[in-house]
């Protein structure tokens, strides 16, 4: 396991590190938590997630990367099924349906963790209550929950509270919702 939480590796650092995971066949945790890696280091781990199959955790919340690198990353995250958890979220368990309910009230999961969770929860059938209260700070996140909604058809229980919902996110929730039966 390897944790680097809140050291400032940057790009390069974030590069080299994408490059070793590339040949390492040993890690299995990878705790990226504000490192500044930002967009370059970012772009690199997702590449880099295409070669490593031995890493099971990684957790890259607060690593400041654009949109672009954002989806990129989210994607490789998703295609990579060592993985067993992307931060706060339990991508094994969400893709095999074991979870009724998920709890990640006030785990801040960033918008690549985001990403991810909706597009595991557009294509869940077994997920009943997800908790997601103060949790998604960002416009951007709280979009691709609400997003994912209208794919999702098993939720009957969403707590949204505490997320700064505003218009934009609001009026797509209220778009969302007509379309979503699922929700009581």
């Amino acid at each position: 396991d390897l944790n680097i939480t809140s050291n400032a590796i940057g790009p390069e650092g974030g590069v080299a590190l994408a490059g070793a995971l590339c040949v390492n066949t040993e890690l299995t945790s990878l705790n990226l938590r504000e490192t500044n890696i930002g967009s370059k280091g970012g772009l690199a781990l997702a590449d880099a997630l295409h070669f490593n199959d031995s890493l099971t955790s990684l957790d890259v919340h607060d690593i400041t990367i654009d949109n672009s690198v954002t989806e990129k990353l989210a994607s490789a995250v998703l295609q990579q099924r060592s993985l067993l958890r992307f931060g706060e979220v339990p991508i094994q368990d969400l893709r095999a349906g074991k979870l009724k309910e998920l709890n990640l009230q006030q785990k801040h999961l960033g918008v690549t963790g985001a990403r991810v969770l909706g597009v595991l929860l557009a294509v869940s059938k077994s997920l009943t209550a997800l908790n997601l209260n103060k949790s998604l700070p960002e416009l951007e996140s709280r979009l691709a929950i609400v997003k994912a909604l209208a794919r999702n058809t098993s939720l009957t229980v969403l707590d949204l509270g505490q997320n700064a919902i505003g218009l934009e996110d609001g009026m797509v929730l209220a778009t969302t919702l007509s379309d979503n039966a699922s929700l009581t």
